[in-house]
């Protein structure tokens, strides 16, 4: 009879949350209803929704990259 260990699956199912949030983006609400959870995304932020720093910076470096060009300032007029 071969015995369950829950280890591999409980490491697997760590890295699906993490990867979800942290790569694909997705809302914690919609990885929460995968895994079963009823509470909105709670459990979700809580456990697996450890933002990566790397890949922050990278969102953050592309976000401005991809940013419309800021507007000049206006110069003040003297009246």
């Amino acid at each position: 009879m071969h015995h369950f260990t829950p280890r591999p699956y409980i490491a697997t199912r760590h890295y699906f949350g993490w990867y979800a949030w942290n790569v694909l983006e997705l809302d914690d609400r919609d990885i929460a209803l995968h895994f079963g959870h009823q509470d909105g995304g709670e459990l979700v932020r809580k456990l697996y929704g450890r933002p990566d720093a790397a890949l922050a910076r990278q969102r953050m470096r592309e976000a401005f990259r991809l940013a419309p060009t800021p507007p000049l300032p206006l110069a003040a007029s003297g009246s």
